[in-house]
């Protein structure tokens, strides 16, 4: 009767308040985590854009120093005649 809807419907009442909440700290998990995802992608790309700037460097050091090379090997055959 009358108490047994009553009681269904403040159980119901109950029910959806505990989902809203656990619906609202999902939303604020999946806000942390798409924070956390957007850090994480900026921190690789910076990490990503460093190395590639690292191999380049290292790379124009190395033919720096084949171009110091020869030129001291063509300095010291110039010195030799």
């Amino acid at each position: 009767g009358y108490k047994d809807a009553l009681a269904e419907a403040q159980a119901l009442r109950v029910s959806c308040s505990s989902e809203s909440k656990k619906r609202e700290a999902l939303e604020s998990h999946i806000t942390d985590l798409k924070k956390d995802n957007e850090r994480l992608r900026r921190l690789y790309t910076e990490t990503l854009f460093k190395f590639t700037n690292q191999i380049k460097y290292h790379t124009e050091a190395q033919s720096l120093k084949e171009e110091l090379g020869k030129a001291n090997s063509r300095l010291l055959s110039m010195e030799e005649v």
